[in-house]
C-alpha cells in the first residue's frame, strides 16, 4: 500500500483580499490551493495569525461584508470534490488563538452541467447583500446575506455560454447590476449588462440599459488567454463606468444616464411592438434592428495603450476605483487614474516585481503581491523614484505615444489646479489616454515570501556529502524563472575554522573559572593524544603543550571539565558548592585535577590525581575504559565492569563517593552523569552501557544504602551503544520530559521515556550507519541533542512528540556547546577535516535558497554527478506587448553544484526551444555530455521539425581551469518534437510525436564528434510525453492515452504490456521493478502492476487511484537520506519525491501489507469522524475526478492511503480534550471495524511515518 505525504506545502497565491475580519485589526487573507491564510497589518509589516486547510481546490477569496457592522466575513470558492461556497469568520479559539470558523458551506454542484472553462469566481456586491458564483457555463449561484449570514440561495441563467469576466456594476439602483464580458457564437467579444433581480430569482433576459451592449474590436483584444478583466470605477457625478483591460488598449465604458437609459427602454418598447407586429416583414426588419444593435461597436468613453504584457491581476488604490494598480505577465506594475470629469485615463509605470496572480492594496502606499511564477511580495509605492533615476521605468515601445510628468502639467492643463483643470484641445492622447514616461523605479521591497512554483522539473542530490540529500527544482516563470535549492532542519553558518586536527575524536570547551560565562580554552582528543587550544581571537588559536599546561596530553582524553569547589556548611549536614578554577580531565590511566593561574593565564597540575590500578588488588582494574564528568561528579567504568563515582573534596582531593562490579560479564561501552537539570550541580542517575550484551542500565545514586542500583534496563538492543544522555526535553510551556538517549554503532539513536523509573514509548532515529556520538546542545532557546555518525542532526521536542532536524555538515564525529567573547551562543564541531565555529539555528525551517534566471525560465534539469554540475534547460522568452509575436529560444546552462556560478551556456536557433533533457554516460565518451531534445516553434497543428543533440564540454573536474563554452558534439535533425529522452543501455530512447525511437552515438564521419545513427521505432500511440528506463525496459506515457511497457531486445522495440484506459498521464515513474505509478491531467494518481494472465500474456492492471488536488509535473526516486531512515520493526519504506505545479513537494512510502490493513481501518474510521472545512468527507476528497462526457462518476480512492490526514490521529490522541473521539475512532462504528492495534502503538507508527517526511 502506498502512503502520500507532504514534505512541503504548496506555496503558490491564488488570490487575496485585505479586509477586517475583527473589530481590532486589519487583515490581509491570503488563498493558496489547499488553505486560507489570514495574516494582521502591523507597523512592522504582516503577522500571521492563523491557517484553515481547505479539502478541495481553492479559486477565488472575497470580502464579504457585514452590513452595519464594522468588521466583515470572507466567502471562498473552490472546486472538487464539488463546487463548494464557504462563509469564514474569525473567532477565537478556547486557547484564545485566532482561528477561522466555516459560518455556511454551501454545494454548487450540478451534475449535468459544464464546467465554466475561462471565468470561475465568487463576487460580492459592495454592500455585501448579494453574492454571485460562477461555476457553470450559463448558470450562475446567487446567494442572499443579511449582515454576514446566509439567508437563501438560487439559480439565475443566461445566454453567455462563453464568459470571460464579470462585475458588479456602480449603478445608483437598489437592483444590482452584472457586467459581462463574453464570446459571441461568432467568435466576437461582447461587453453587456443584466440586471439582477432578486424578487423574481432571476437574471433579466434582456441586457440593461446601465450599460449599452457593444461589442470589442479583435485588434484591441488579439487574445483571450488570460482572459480580458472587467474593473468597476464609481463616480458619484458622472454615474462611473467600467475599465476592459487585458488588450493592447484599457477601455473606459461609461454607465448610461438616467435620460439615456429611458430612451434605450422606449426604443426597447418599440422594437418589441414591432417585433409582435401582423406584418411579416415588420417583425423580420424588427429582428435584424435588434441583432444589429446586439452587434454594434460603441466607441469608448475613454482609453489608453497598454504597452506591455497581458494583464493577469489588479486592484483599487481608493474605495471609488479611480486609481488602479495593474500588474502584467511579467510584473509589469503600473497604476491607471481614471479622470471621468475630463474623460481621461493615465498611466504611469512604477516599477517590475513578480509576476502577480493578486494584488492588494493595504495601507499607506503599502502593496501585497500574491505571484504563483515568483516569490509573493509585501511592497511600497514611493512617490518619487527609488533607483536608477537615469532609466526608464519600465520600457515602453516607441510606437505608442508617451509624456514626460512636465509635459502631462502642461499638456492637460493641471498646473497649480491638481487634478481640476481641462486637457487642451488635440494635446491628449488618442481617445483621452496619456502614458508617462517616468524614470527610475517607485517600488520598494520591503517583506518576500518565498515561492517555490511552478516546480516544471526537479532532482534530489547530495550536494555536500553529508548523507542529507537537497532538492533542486526548476521554478517560477516568466521575469523570475530560478533555480530552487530546498532542505529543511538545522541551519549552521560558520564563523571560523582550524584546520590540522583531522583525527578528532572528542572536544570539551573550557572556561578559566566554573561560574565564568566565557569559554577561553578548547580541549580537542584523538585516538592517541590531547591537544589543547587557547582562543585568542576570532580568528586566533595558540596550541599550547603540555609543560605549559599540566594536562596530560600524551595520551587520549575520554571526559573534561570545569568543575566547582564544594563546601560543607557550618551545623548543617549536606554541603554547598561554590565558584573554582578547578578542572577535571579523565584519560584511561589516570583522573587529574588541574587549577587556572589567574596570574599567568594558563592551567597548571595541582599534583592531585587518581589512578585506577590503586583500586584493584590484581591490577584488574587498571584501565579506564569510559567516563563522564559533571560539575561536581566524576564516573568512571574501569575495565572488568566495575563503575567507580568520584568527587573533590573540602581539601581539593579525590573522594571515592563509590564503587561496585555490575555483575554483567561485559565490559563497559560508555557512560553518562551529566545532569537533566543543567542548573543542577550533580545527578542522581547514572547510565551505562556495555559491551556483548548490548544494553544500557539506569543506576541509581541518591542514597549509600542504594547506590549504583540499577532503576531501569533498556535490554539488548540490536547493535553496540557508543554514547549515552539522559536528557530533560523542556518544552515551552516549561513541562519537563526527561529522556535516555543511546547511541548505537549502527547509526541510529533510540530514545526512551525516563517516567517513574520505567523506560517506555520507544522511538528510532537514523544518522547514517556508523557510531553515533550525543551531546546536548541548544538552538534557539530550545533544548535539544546534537547527534552526528554518517549524517549529523539534532533531536529536539515539538508539537508533541521527539523530531529531528538534519545539518548540512558532512564529516562531524563530536560536537560542544562555546561561548567567548567573540563567538557568543555558538557551538563548535570537530570535523574530519578540523575544528569549525559557528551559528546552529531554525530547527524546523525550511531553507529555501534562489538562484535567480530572470528570464530565462527552466524548464529541465539534470545533475552529472561526476562532473559536478548541473545541466538546466531553459526557455529564454523576451517580454513584449500584448499581441505582438514573443520570440523564445532554447539555452542549455552548466553550472556548478557547489557555488552555482553558471560556467557555460548554449544557445539554440531562434523560435527551437528545449523540449526534453538527459545525461549521456557511457566509457566510450570522456567528457561529460548531455542530450537534448528540441522542437521548433512554428504555427502548426502537429510539430514537424526538432533536433536531437549531444553537448559536450572540455569540464576540468577540479575547476582548475574555468570553463567558458560548451560545444555541440553530434546533431541529428527529427521530423517532430522530442518530446522526452532515456538512456537505455548505450542507446538513446527518443519520444518524438507518436514513436519512440533508439538512436546509438557513434564516431562521427563529417565535422562532429560523434553521429546519431537511428537504430529502431516502435510508433503506435498519439502523443508521447514521457519515457522512463525502468522494469527491464522502458516505461511510456501517451498524453491523450495511457502508460505503456516497452521491452529493448536486440536493440529493438517490443510492446510488454498497455493499459487502453483514457488516462491522460503527464508524469510516469517506476515504484519498483514491477509497478508504476501516474499522474494525470485531473489531479489524479494511478498505480499499474505487471500481471501474467494464463494464456501468458503480461498486462497492466490498475491497482490503485487517489485524488492529490495538483498537476504532478515529476516523479523522482529515492528519498532525501542517502541511506533509508531506520524503520526498525516498522515496514515503511521510501520510494518517491513529486513535485506539482503550485510548489507541493511530496514523498510516497511503501508500507507492509498487514500494516496497511490497521492503517486502511484506521484511515476509514477517521473518516467516519473526521470531515474537512465545510463538512466535506475525506473519502469524497480523495476518490479520484473521472470525467466522462462532463459528468464525475464518483469512484473511491483505492490503493493509497493519506499520510497526512492518518497523522492527524497524533494531534487527537494527545489532546485529553479529544478523548471521546479517540476512543470513537478506535472503536469503530460496529464491532468489526474495531481496530486491533493500541493506540499507543498507532502512535509510534504515525510518528515514524512523520519522522520520514
Amino acid at each position: 500500500m502506498r502512503v502520500v505525504a507532504t514534505f512541503h506545502a504548496p506555496s503558490s497565491v491564488v488570490a487575496s483580499v485585505k479586509c477586517k475580519l475583527s473589530p481590532e485589526a486589519e487583515h490581509l487573507v491570503v488563498a493558496k490551493p489547499d488553505r486560507i491564510e489570514v495574516h494582521s497589518l502591523n507597523e512592522d509589516g504582516l503577522r500571521h495569525e492563523c491557517t484553515l486547510e481547505i479539502w478541495g481546490r481553492v479559486l477565488s477569496v472575497k470580502e464579504l461584508p457585514r452590513y452595519g457592522s464594522t468588521y466583515s466575513n470572507v466567502i471562498v470558492l473552490t472546486d472538487h470534490p464539488k463546487h463548494r461556497l464557504y462563509v469564514l469568520s474569525l473567532s477565537a479559539s478556547p486557547a484564545g488563538q485566532p482561528t477561522l470558523k466555516v459560518e455556511k458551506s454551501l454545494e454548487l454542484h450540478e451534475q449535468f452541467a459544464y464546467v465554466q472553462e475561462a471565468f470561475t469566481d465568487v463576487l460580492v456586491h459592495p454592500e455585501g447583500q448579494v453574492a454571485v458564483a460562477t461555476s457553470y457555463r450559463g448558470k450562475l449561484k446567487v446567494v442572499l446575506f443579511d449582515n454576514g449570514a446566509y439567508q437563501r440561495d438560487f439559480d439565475a441563467q443566461f445566454p453567455e455560454l462563453s464568459l470571460l469576466s464579470m462585475c458588479f456594476l456602480p449603478t445608483p439602483s437598489e437592483t444590482p447590476c452584472i457586467a459581462l464580458l463574453s464570446v459571441t457564437h461568432e467568435g466576437k467579444l461582447q461587453l453587456l449588462a443584466r440586471d439582477l433581480s432578486v424578487q423574481e430569482f432571476e437574471l433579466s433576459s434582456t441586457p440593461s440599459t446601465a450599460l449599452p451592449s457593444t461589442t470589442l474590436s479583435s485588434s484591441t483584444f488579439l487574445s483571450i488567454e488570460p482572459p480580458p478583466i472587467l474593473i468597476p470605477v464609481l463616480d458619484e457625478e458622472s454615474g462611473g463606468g467600467v475599465l476592459v483591460a487585458g488588450g493592447r488598449k484599457v477601455l473606459f465604458y461609461e454607465l448610461a444616464s438616467q435620460d439615456m437609459q429611458d430612451k434605450h427602454h422606449g426604443k426597447r418598447r418599440r422594437l418589441e411592438g414591432k417585433k409582435k407586429s401582423g406584418d411579416k416583414a415588420e417583425r423580420e426588419r424588427a429582428r435584424e434592428a435588434e441583432k444589429a444593435r446586439e452587434k454594434k461597436r460603441r466607441k469608448p468613453k475613454a482609453s489608453v495603450d497598454w504597452p506591455w504584457s497581458e494583464i493577469t491581476a489588479w486592484c483599487n488604490v481608493d474605495d471609488e476605483g479611480r486609481r488602479v494598480l495593474l500588474g502584467d505577465t511579467f510584473g509589469r506594475l503600473a497604476l491607471l487614474t481614471v479622470d471621468t470629469e475630463q474623460s481621461a485615463l493615465i498611466l504611469v509605470p512604477l516599477g517590475e516585481t513578480s509576476p502577480p496572480s493578486s494584488l492588494t492594496y493595504l495601507t499607506s502606499q503599502t502593496l501585497y503581491l500574491g505571484s504563483h511564477f515568483g516569490d509573493s511580495q509585501l511592497l511600497r509605492i514611493s512617490t518619487s523614484p527609488l533607483s536608477a533615476t537615469d532609466a526608464d521605468t519600465l520600457h515602453i515601445p516607441s510606437k505608442i505615444q508617451t509624456f514626460t510628468p512636465s509635459d502631462l502639467l502642461t499638456r492637460y492643463g493641471v498646473e497649480g489646479k491638481k487634478g481640476k483643470g481641462k486637457a487642451q484641445e488635440g494635446q491628449g492622447g488618442e481617445a483621452g489616454g496619456y502614458v508617462v514616461r517616468t524614470t527610475g523605479g517607485f517600488v520598494e521591497e520591503l517583506q518576500r515570501w518565498d515561492n517555490v512554483a511552478p516546480i516544471m522539473d526537479a532532482v534530489v542530490v547530495d550536494l555536500e556529502g553529508s548523507g542529507q540529500r537537497t532538492v533542486v527544482t526548476c521554478s517560477g516563470g516568466r521575469n523570475t524563472g530560478s533555480l530552487k535549492v530546498i532542505r529543511s532542519g538545522a541551519n549552521f553558518s560558520e564563523a571560523a575554522s582550524l584546520a590540522g586536527l583531522e583525527s578528532a575524536t572528542g572536544i570539551w570547551p573550557l572556561k578559566s573559572r566554573f561560574e565564568d560565562s566565557l569559554h577561553t580554552h578548547i580541549v580537542v582528543t584523538t585516538p592517541t593524544n590531547t591537544h589543547i587550544l587557547r582562543i585568542d581571537g576570532p580568528d586566533a588559536f595558540t596550541h599550547l603543550t603540555s609543560s605549559t599546561t599540566g594536562f596530560a596530553t600524551d595520551e587520549r582524553t575520554l571526559a573534561v571539565a570545569n568543575v566547582a569547589r564544594r563546601t560543607r556548611n557550618p551545623g548543617q549536614s549536606g554541603s554547598s558548592y561554590t565558584d573554582s578554577a578547578f578542572v577535571v580531565q579523565v584519560t584511561p590511566g589516570k583522573v587529574v585535577l588541574l587549577e587556572f593561574d589567574e596570574a599567568l593565564q594558563t592551567f597548571s597540575a595541582t599534583g592531585e590525581q587518581w589512578l585506577p590500578h590503586a583500586e584493584g588488588p590484581t591490577g584488574k582494574y587498571d584501565e579506564i575504559v569510559a567516563a563522564s564528568v559533571n560539575a561536581s561528579q566524576f564516573v568512571l567504568g574501569l575495565t572488568g565492569g566495575r563503575v567507580v563515582v568520584l568527587n573533590l573534596g573540602e581539601d581539593n582531593r579525590f573522594n571515592l563517593s563509590g564503587q561496585k562490579d555490575l555483575d554483567t560479564g561485559a565490559e563497559i561501552a560508555a557512560i553518562s552523569c551529566l545532569p537533566m537539570d543543567p542548573a543542577k550541580y550533580y545527578s542522581t542517575q547514572v547510565a551505562v552501557a556495555f559491551w556483548t550484551t548490548n544494553e544500557v542500565k539506569v543506576l541509581a545514586i541518591t542514597s549509600a544504602q542504594n547506590y549504583l542500583v540499577p532503576v531501569c534496563t533498556t535490554g539488548p538492543l540490536p547493535s553496540l551503544p557508543r554514547s549515552l544522555l539522559l536528557h530533560n526535553f523542556v518544552t515551552r510551556e516549561r513541562q519537563n520530559l526527561p529522556h535516555l538517549l543511546v547511541g548505537l554503532a549502527d547509526g541510529t539513536v533510540w530514545a526512551y521515556v525516563l517516567r517513574d523509573g520505567a523506560l517506555l514509548e520507544k522511538r528510532v532515529f537514523s544518522f547514517g550507519n556508523c557510531p553515533v556520538a550525543l551531546a546536548p546542545c541548544e538552538v534557539d532557546g530550545r533544548r535539544g541533542v546534537f547527534a552526528c555518525a554518517n549524517r549529523a542532526g539534532v533531536v529536539f521536542w515539538e508539537k508533541g512528540r521527539l523530531q529531528t532536524a538534519p545539518m548540512l555538515v558532512k564529516g562531524v564525529v563530536a560536537m560542544a556547546r562555546l561561548n567567548t567573547e567573540h563567538f557568543r551562543s555558538s557551538i563548535v564541531l570537530a570535523t574530519s577535516s578540523g575544528l569549525s565555529i559557528g551559528d546552529m539555528g531554525h530547527l524546523d525551517k525550511m531553507h529555501i535558497r534562489s538562484f535567480a534566471f530572470g528570464l530565462d525560465n527552466p524548464y529541465r534539469i539534470v545533475h552529472h554527478a561526476a562532473a559536478k554540475v548541473f545541466a538546466v534547460a531553459c526557455t529564454r522568452t523576451e517580454p513584449c506587448r500584448v499581441g505582438d509575436l514573443r520570440p523564445e529560444r532554447g539555452v542549455l546552462k552548466l553550472i556548478d553544484d557547489a557555488t552555482f556560478e553558471v560556467l557555460a551556456e548554449y544557445e539554440c536557433e531562434a523560435d527551437e526551444v528545449i523540449s526534453s533533457l538527459e545525461v549521456y554516460d557511457s566509457d566510450s565518451v570522456q567528457q561529460p555530455c548531455f542530450c537534448l531534445g528540441t522542437v521548433n516553434l512554428l504555427d502548426e497543428k502537429e510539430p514537424s521539425s526538432g533536433r536531437l543533440l549531444v553537448l559536450s564540454s572540455l569540464l576540468d573536474m577540479e575547476r582548475a581551469v574555468p570553463v567558458t563554452s560548451i560545444y555541440l558534439a553530434a546533431a541529428l535533425q527529427i521530423k517532430g518534437c522530442v518530446s522526452a529522452l532515456a538512456k537505455t543501455g548505450e542507446m538513446v530512447a527518443a519520444a518524438v510525436n507518436t514513436a519512440v525511437v533508439l538512436y546509438r552515438l557513434e564516431p562521427a564521419t563529417g565535422i562532429l564528434t560523434y553521429d546519431l545513427k537511428y537504430v529502431n521505432e516502435w510508433n503506435h500511440d498519439y502523443v508521447l510525453s514521457s519515457i522512463v528506463p525502468a522494469l527491464d525496459g522502458l516505461v511510456i506515457s501517451d498524453a491523450i492515452s495511457s502508460v505503456s511497457v516497452l521491452d529493448v531486445k536486440d536493440s529493438k522495440l517490443q510492446k510488454r504490456a498497455k493499459d487502453y484506459s483514457p488516462l491522460w498521464p503527464v508524469a510516469i515513474q517506476a515504484l519498483d521493478e514491477k509497478r508504476v505509478i501516474a499522474a494525470n491531467v485531473d489531479c489524479n494518481l494511478y498505480t499499474f502492476s505487471l500481471q501474467r494472465e494464463q494464456n501468458g500474456r503480461i498486462t497492466l492492471q490498475k491497482d490503485g487511484a487517489f485524488h492529490l488536488g495538483e498537476l504532478v509535473n515529476k516523479f523522482v526516486p529515492g528519498s532525501l537520506t542517502s541511506s533509508a531512515e531506520s524503520s526498525g520493526d516498522i515496514p515503511i519504506e521510501h520510494r518517491l519525491l513529486f513535485f506539482t505545479a503550485s510548489g507541493r513537494i511530496g514523498m510516497i512510502f511503501e508500507m507492509g501489507s498487514e500494516l496497511s490493513l490497521h492503517m486502511t481501518g484506521l484511515e476509514r474510521n477517521m473518516t467516519e469522524r473526521l470531515s474537512g472545512a465545510g463538512g466535506v468527507s475525506h473519502s469524497d476528497w480523495r476518490a479520484p475526478v473521472i470525467p466522462k462526457s462532463g459528468v464525475e462518476v464518483p469512484q473511491p480512492s483505492y490503493g493509497f492511503l493519506d499520510g497526512d490526514f492518518l497523522e492527524q490521529f497524533l494531534t487527537i490522541s494527545r489532546d485529553p480534550a479529544s478523548s471521546k473521539q479517540l476512543k470513537k475512532i478506535m472503536s469503530g462504528t460496529v464491532e468489526a471495524e474495531k481496530l486491533k492495534l493500541a493506540d499507543i502503538e498507532i502512535e509510534h507508527i504515525l510518528e515514524k511515518l512523520q519522522n520520514m517526511h
